[in-house]
C-alpha cells in the first residue's frame, strides 16, 4: 500500500478553476483513500507580470486501507472500523484556509477600487508624450460591472483619429480588449492600495507596461507608459486626469 500525490498547477487559470479540478479529483478517489490536501505557492513572475504559481496538493493511498484496531482494542482483526468524516473535514477546511488567503494576498481583492471608480478627463497642458504627439482630448471611465472593473477610453487626435477602448477585467488574470490595433489583452496587477500596473500586449507579446497611480484625495491619476518600438526606440508618456465625476 503506496502514498500517492497528485498536484494541480497553473500560474494562468484562475484560484477557482484549480480549486474545481482539485476537488473533482480528490471526490473521485473517496474519504477512505484522501490523506490530506495542501496548498503552495512558489515565487518569481512570467513577462506578463503573472504573480506566484499555486499548487494544490492531494494525497492520497493507491489503494483503500487496511482497517487495523489500536493495540489492546479488544478489536478483532480485520475487523472493520466505523467509517469517519474527521479526517476529510479537516483536509477541506484546511484547503479552504490556505486558498483564499493565498487568493486575497494575490490579486489584491480585498483592496476596494473607490478611489479609482469615476470619469477622468486628461489635463492635456500637465501630460507629456515622448517623443508624441498625444491625443488633444481624451475621458477615461471606470466602474464596477459584475465581471470586474469595466473600463472606457475615448480620445481624439489631432489629425482626426478617434479611439474608443473597452475592457472588463479583474486583476491577476489576462482579459480581452477591443477598439484598438496596438493591444487586444490587458493585464492588471495591484501594487498598492492607490497603484496597480498594466501589462498591454497584442497577440502574446507585450506592447507596454502602464503604471497607474491615485492620490489619496482620490481627485488626480497619473499614468505613464513605457514601451519600446520595432525600431528599438523609446515612448514613454505621461498623461495626467482630473476626476471629474465619482
Amino acid at each position: 500500500m503506496e502514498v500517492r500525490c497528485e498536484k494541480f498547477r497553473s500560474s494562468t487559470r484562475s484560484w477557482e478553476e484549480l480549486i474545481e479540478e482539485a476537488r473533482a479529483f480528490a471526490t473521485s478517489k473517496g474519504r477512505d483513500r484522501l490523506i490530506n490536501i495542501s496548498v503552495a505557492a512558489a515565487g518569481g513572475s512570467d513577462a506578463f507580470g503573472f504573480g506566484a504559481q499555486g499548487t494544490i496538493f492531494v494525497w492520497y493511498w493507491e489503494s483503500p486501507p487496511r482497517n487495523v484496531p489500536l493495540p489492546g482494542s479488544g478489536a478483532l482483526e480485520g475487523r472493520a472500523m466505523r467509517p469517519t468524516h474527521t479526517l476529510a473535514l479537516t483536509a477541506c477546511a484546511a484547503m479552504l484556509y490556505a486558498i483564499l488567503s493565498l487568493d486575497a494576498a494575490q490579486s489584491g481583492t480585498t483592496v476596494n477600487d473607490d478611489l479609482l471608480l469615476g470619469t477622468w478627463q486628461l489635463n492635456v497642458t500637465r501630460s507629456t508624450y515622448v517623443p508624441g504627439p498625444g491625443p488633444v482630448s481624451e475621458m477615461r471611465t471606470y466602474k464596477r460591472g459584475p465581471n470586474g472593473v469595466e473600463g472606457m477610453i475615448e480620445r481624439r487626435f489631432a489629425d482626426g483619429r478617434s479611439e474608443r477602448i473597452e475592457y472588463v477585467a479583474e486583476y491577476d488574470r489576462v482579459y480581452p480588449v477591443s477598439g484598438t490595433e496596438a493591444y487586444d489583452h490587458i493585464l492588471l496587477k495591484r501594487l498598492d492600495e492607490r497603484t496597480a500596473q498594466a501589462v498591454l500586449s497584442h497577440a502574446g507579446r507585450v506592447y507596454g507596461v502602464a503604471r497607474r497611480v491615485v492620490t489619496p484625495s482620490g481627485t488626480r491619476m497619473t499614468i505613464t507608459l513605457n514601451r519600446e518600438t520595432s525600431s528599438g526606440s523609446k515612448v514613454i508618456n505621461t498623461a495626467v486626469y482630473e476626476k471629474v465625476a465619482p
